[in-house]
């Protein structure tokens, strides 16, 4: 397939390619790639009110679920899963089959299998997994097909813990506990 690009073609010299069986949902904003291309990958489905920066190669059968966020030149690996309202800083390598939980911040390359978990509550300084204070590098859970992972989160003075557990679509995963 090919997209659709509205730009100055004096300021940009690259394309945008979407593969075969990839789908885009309504009010979709991918960007021309600069020099080179951008990429969305065979059988990838985005969902609506996604942003997709310029260089930014998506690959094979990934998902990424309503109003996700992915900044110039990231590469996603195949099968990697975006939820709602997740942000993936520029310049980053998201890892084969990664998982991005519901409205998380990616500030650092994830490997492959990587499982990240964003934790906040309104009115509360939100923490990610593995965070003592705000800012502090956070901990990724690995999960291989088949296992389990417990996380034991110590809670700053005053803190709170809501949240859900969702699947690679997105859907919060029936028996799951926060």
């Amino acid at each position: 397939g090919s997209g659709v690009i509205f730009a100055n073609a004096a300021t940009l010299a690259g394309h945008v390619t979407v593969e075969d069986g990839a789908t885009v949902g309504a009010c979709v904003t991918i960007d021309r790639a600069t020099f080179g291309r951008t990429v969305i990958g065979a059988r990838t489905k985005i969902d609506n009110q996604v942003q997709i920066g310029h260089n930014v190669q998506i690959g094979e059968d990934c998902v990424l679920v309503a109003q996700v966020g992915v900044a110039g030149s990231t590469r996603v690996g195949r099968g990697a899963v975006c939820a709602g309202q997740s942000g993936l800083s520029g310049h980053l390598t998201i890892g084969e089959g990664a998982r991005i939980g519901a409205a998380t911040a990616v500030l650092q390359d994830l490997p492959a299998g990587a499982f990240t978990l964003h934790v906040s509550k309104s009115g509360f300084v939100p923490l990610y997994f593995g965070q003592r204070r705000p800012f502090e590098r956070r901990t990724t859970i690995q999960l291989r097909p088949g296992t389990k992972a417990t996380a034991d989160i110590r809670l700053p003075r005053a803190g709170a813990i809501v949240g859900r557990i969702v699947d690679q679509t997105g859907e919060p995963v029936m028996g799951a506990r926060v």
